[in-house]
């Protein structure tokens, strides 16, 4: 596995993938800080778009600082939880559609990248944990070469249920 720097390197020089100049750190709440790969990212760039002459449909866009929000007032356009997780999760991956793949910033789970489907990441048992970090989720992006996101695919396994880190069980039906 390529480590942050590597993958760096990798974007910047590759022409499938497109960089920005740095536009600085994401501005996060306090009580909160950015693992380390994810700082060396924005240290290095303000974006980037993975994957963008891909004829495989699995592009992908890690956001700018400024879009670097909790991930409930990404998708649900600046509204935001009263309780949950969502305080320790923020869209870093755009993947289209209003999808994203979010962090976990959280001191137990930091780092952990989670599967932010529009329409049911508010729901316990519906968001699984995709990436163990930053640089995991970096690695299986560049590693993918199918036409799905990579935690699509039938082959991948889960790392877990996000809420499920958090102790919160689905509702009976």
């Amino acid at each position: 596995m390529r480590n942050i720097d590597q993958i760096l390197d990798l974007l910047e020089s590759e022409p499938a993938h497109q960089v920005s100049s740095p536009k600085g750190l994401p501005e996060l709440p306090e009580g909160f800080s950015l693992p380390a790969d994810v700082v060396k990212f924005y240290e290095r760039f303000g974006e980037s778009i993975l994957n963008e002459e891909s004829e495989t449909g699995a592009w992908a866009r890690v956001v700018t600082p400024e879009e670097f929000n909790r991930i409930d007032a990404a998708i649900m356009g600046g509204e935001r939880f009263a309780s949950g997780p969502f305080e320790n999760w923020f869209a870093l991956v755009d993947v289209e559609d209003g999808n994203y793949i979010a962090i976990d910033l959280s001191v137990e789970h930091q780092g952990k990248c989670l599967d932010a489907f529009r329409e049911t990441f508010a729901i316990p048992s519906y968001v699984d944990v995709v990436a163990a970090s930053f640089t995991d989720l970096l690695n299986r992006f560049l590693d993918h070469k199918e036409d799905t996101a990579f935690w699509l695919d039938e082959a991948f396994e889960s790392l877990g249920e996000a809420f499920g880190m958090y102790g919160i069980e689905p509702a009976e039906e």
